[in-house]
């Protein structure tokens, strides 16, 4: 896995995520809903990807992840 600093592209997001879903044979999906912050989304979701120690997102990062055990989707911070 990767590890982003610094912010990526709504195009970019969408296109780490298409690559990384062919390559591991995973299927990219489409969320709709409300964030932890009651806020409507509407975007691309994949398998959420915890933080490390730091705090930083280790995985690949797109604007709006879900939670796969929670169910919840949540914001992610570049």
């Amino acid at each position: 896995m990767d590890v982003f600093d610094k912010p990526l592209t709504v195009d970019q997001c969408k296109e780490i995520a298409d690559k990384f879903c062919k390559d591991n044979d995973l299927e990219l999906g489409i969320f709709e809903g409300k964030n932890i912050d009651g806020q409507k989304i509407d975007g691309y979701c994949f398998a959420a990807f915890n933080p490390d120690d730091e705090g930083k997102l280790v995985g690949y990062p797109l604007h709006i992840i879900v939670d796969h055990l929670s169910g919840v989707a949540i914001p992610v911070r570049f």
